[in-house]
């Protein structure tokens, strides 16, 4: 970025301004904003790690202004992919396109909110939307299918992977059983046996 760090304090040249340990921020003497109050820095809130090929989010405030425009930049190592996502919620993803791993640092800035019509000083940065911020997506999409092809592939153990029991091979028709209808109940063997005052008849009879 447009950091040096000497004895703590941070300058930033490009905004005219030095920031001290405690997060003091003094601007430069003889030096004005170079765009006025009509701009929001988009910066890292806290130190993030990115490993090789993933992505991190980071969240926005939602724009003061519709006539807002937002610039990003990106690093060495990584490149930014402005979200839309639901409920009017704005991120912005930091894409890791190399094969080491990333640190942003608190505080480094990734973008800022202009109103419409004026242009940063800085060539780093490039508008959503625009050709140059589309090659950068390029980048991150290459990062994501990188990322998939790393994934280890499943590997084909033998056997089946549920056990099945084994049944004996039948060596004749087994018969169907017989149908029962659901009015009727199966005979029991103690329906079957005769009423003690039905067998004395039957036996007078005989």
């Amino acid at each position: 970025m447009d950091f040096m760090v000497p004895a703590g304090i941070r300058l930033d040249l490009a905004d005219g301004t030095y920031r001290l340990p405690d997060e003091v921020r003094i601007r430069m003497y003889g030096r004005r904003p170079p765009y006025g109050e009509k701009i929001d820095k988009i910066e890292v809130r806290e130190s993030r790690r990115i490993g090789t090929w993933q992505s991190a989010e980071i969240p926005l405030r939602q724009r003061s202004c519709d006539l807002m425009k937002l610039w990003v930049t990106r690093g060495d190592r990584w490149v930014p992919t402005f979200v839309l996502g639901p409920g009017k919620k704005c991120y912005v993803k930091i894409t890791n396109v190399s094969g080491r791993v990333v640190w942003l640092q608190e505080h480094d800035r990734i973008g800022m909110w202009l109103a419409e019509g004026r242009v940063p000083r800085l060539p780093v940065y490039v508008l959503v939307g625009s050709r140059r911020y589309a090659e950068w997506q390029n980048l991150a999409f290459q990062a994501a299918a990188d990322e998939i092809d790393d994934v280890p592939e499943m590997v084909d153990l033998p056997g089946p992977a549920v056990e099945r029991p084994s049944y004996a091979t039948p060596t004749r028709i087994l018969p169907r059983p017989t149908a029962i209808s659901p009015g009727s109940r199966a005979a029991s063997p103690e329906s079957s046996k005769p009423r003690p005052g039905v067998s004395k008849t039957i036996s007078a009879l005989t």
